[in-house]
């Protein structure tokens, strides 16, 4: 008899999501998503896997000008996660 693995959560929730189409997608498109993520949270609520994944958004927005200027004050704060997680 062959016994079922318990189900593992592995894939991204909806607001991890949003925060790979940041860290993934062309500078309009990812500035729609961190914007639609900033929304709904703040950084001092960050999952881990989320908080990794805000160091990718930072490699993608935070040093392209156009998406630095648009992330404002949260530029910094992604520039210091980004340094954190290396």
């Amino acid at each position: 008899m062959v016994r079922a693995l318990p189900a593992i959560r592995c894939l991204p929730s909806g607001e991890q999501e949003l925060l790979l189409k940041a860290a993934l997608l062309p500078i309009g498109a990812g500035l729609a998503a961190w914007r639609a993520w900033r929304a709904r949270n703040t950084f001092d609520h960050v999952d881990r896997g989320s908080l990794r994944l805000l160091a990718l958004v930072h490699c993608n927005l935070g040093r392209n000008p156009a998406g630095a200027d648009a992330l404002g004050d949260d530029a910094a704060q992604l520039r210091h996660i980004h340094r954190g997680a290396w």
